[in-house]
């Protein structure tokens, strides 16, 4: 019994450290679209960052929703959280890309 309850604590903590990190760049995100959004950049590039967002969201959010912290499923889980994760960071270039001025991202004239 001491080894099974070894591995369920394990594999949620592991899972738990993903949710965390799903949420750190979720969180940078959004703070990158305040930023964003101040130094002009266009709202079609706005856009597209929030379609990311909403990406990352919801698979973060599948997850804080599940009450087994992925117990169940730990495949899935970490697949999900990772991808949740590169939503946010691809979101986070974009618009930090268009606040640098990059010719190819739109900017507000």
């Amino acid at each position: 019994m001491e080894k099974q309850l070894y591995e369920i604590e394990t594999i949620q903590n592991y899972i738990r450290g993903k949710m965390r990190k799903s949420e750190f760049w979720l969180g940078r995100l959004i703070d990158t679209d305040d930023a964003a959004k101040r130094s002009g950049v266009a709202e079609t590039v706005l856009a597209k960052a929030r379609e990311k967002h909403e990406e990352a969201h919801v698979l973060w959010e599948w997850w804080t929703a599940e009450n087994s912290d992925g117990f169940h499923n730990p495949e899935l889980t970490r697949e999900t959280l990772a991808t949740s994760i590169s939503a946010s960071k691809e979101g986070v270039t974009l618009l930090n890309k268009a606040m640098a001025g990059y010719p190819s991202i739109d900017r507000k004239q």
